[in-house]
């Protein structure tokens, strides 16, 4: 049996979460995309230097995301409001971890990760 997976937004309803998941996201994915950083990374030309400043910052800003997750579940209106947010935590176990990881590889400490600052 193949199984197939709802369109981003569809199946939430309205109200709260309707108006968090209905939004075309395909501009901003685009940019993503075509950033400095990762063109760089698929054309070999980003540094060490430019992979390390990127794991902490994304770190930096993963740290912070579950700070903010936990505070939006908390707030959540509803209690269907609440599990769907702590579902979406659910991907994002491990990652800061990961980028860890990733960091130590092009030379950074864990001590640096703990330092992180945002730009």
């Amino acid at each position: 049996m193949t199984h197939v997976r709802p369109a981003y937004g569809e199946g939430v309803g309205t109200g709260f979460l309707a108006g968090l998941t209905t939004r075309d996201l395909r501009p901003q994915q685009e940019a993503l995309l075509e950033h400095p950083l990762w063109a760089g990374v698929a054309d070999g030309t980003t540094t060490r230097e430019q992979l390390a400043r990127f794991a902490l910052q994304d770190s930096f800003l993963i740290r912070e995301i579950y700070r903010l997750d936990g505070l939006a579940i908390a707030k959540a209106p509803t209690p269907e409001a609440a599990d769907a947010l702590i579902a979406k935590l659910t991907p994002k176990a491990g990652a800061e971890a990961g980028l860890v990881r990733f960091g130590e590889a092009v030379g950074l400490t864990r001590r640096d990760f703990s330092e992180a600052a945002p730009l």
